[in-house]
């Protein structure tokens, strides 16, 4: 294991790197497993690098908005009104398709219905003890031939 940094230092580096254990490895010059043995072994480090990361996705996330928002391009007239003049950065397709599969999930937007079929309705019963009762009733009825 490679010289251990102090708790201060890492989780400075940890914030600048995004917290990719590579990249955090390669400026305190050791391999990547030090790093995670550094975390596996003191909470605190394991906690600098949850929280580098968590930034760095909230991060994405903020980006993630402004790809389906788009930049627009606002002029403003002698009179002082403000107006839509195109985009900067258009809004994303595919971003935002991917924010509806996700995130929109909840409200219908999926490509796929899914159905959870151990939802028990009074007088039913779960699946597997379906199942269960229906292999009993094979092996029941194998022996009789």
């Amino acid at each position: 294991m490679g010289k251990r940094p102090n708790i201060d230092d890492f989780e400075k580096v940890c914030n600048a790197k995004g917290g990719i254990v590579s990249n955090i490895a390669s400026v305190f010059r050791v391999k990547r497993r030090s790093v995670y043995d550094w975390c596996g072994k003191y909470p605190k480090y394991k906690e600098a690098l949850d929280n580098s990361r968590d930034v760095f996705l909230d991060m994405a996330e903020t980006n993630l908005q402004t790809l389906v928002k788009g930049i627009p391009n606002i002029r403003e007239e002698a009179d002082g009104t403000k107006i839509f003049d195109g985009w900067q950065v258009p809004p994303s397709e595919s971003a935002i398709l991917f924010v509806l599969r996700t995130i929109g999930k909840k409200r219908g937007y999926t490509e796929k219905q899914e159905v959870d079929i151990n939802n028990n309705v009074k007088g039913s019963i779960s699946v597997e003890e379906w199942i269960k009762t229906r292999d009993n009733n094979n092996d029941n009825s194998t022996e009789n031939i």
